[in-house]
């Protein structure tokens, strides 16, 4: 049986934080977001907001190669969204993710921001 004091926990952050990426008018994705070792759990669409499909782009680095994630089956992962909308995500598909823009599958008609709340990636070591 192992001991209890052999595993520690490493937590990048403690706490949730909101953070927002933008849109410029007429654009289709927005800046990017460093998730910085935590995974989003929420956005939140403003009241400035055109309705549509949004989905999500990755990469390894800021500069490097934005891809699609996908869902399990292979498809884009991409959510409904709407004005003034909290829309929950599954932590668990985005941990891995390093940096993220968010893609419309319409335009933006405003300059808006969407709003991201991340949650702490907890980490279990072994001694």
């Amino acid at each position: 049986m192992a001991n209890k004091l052999q595993y520690q926990v490493a937590v990048v952050t403690d706490q949730n934080s909101i953070t927002t990426v933008d849109f410029d008018v007429n654009s289709d994705e927005s800046s990017i977001l460093d998730c910085g070792g935590t995974a989003p759990a929420r956005i939140y669409f403003p009241s400035d907001w055109t309705a549509c499909n949004v989905s999500f782009l990755i990469s390894e680095t800021p500069t490097g190669t934005f891809s699609p994630l996908n869902d399990f089956e292979g498809d884009d992962f991409a959510i409904q969204a709407r004005a003034n909308q909290w829309v929950p995500l599954v932590p668990g598909q985005l941990h891995s993710v390093l940096y993220l823009k968010i893609k419309c599958s319409t335009p933006q008609l405003n300059a808006c921001s969407a709003n991201l709340t991340l949650v702490p990636y907890h980490q279990g070591i072994h001694n």
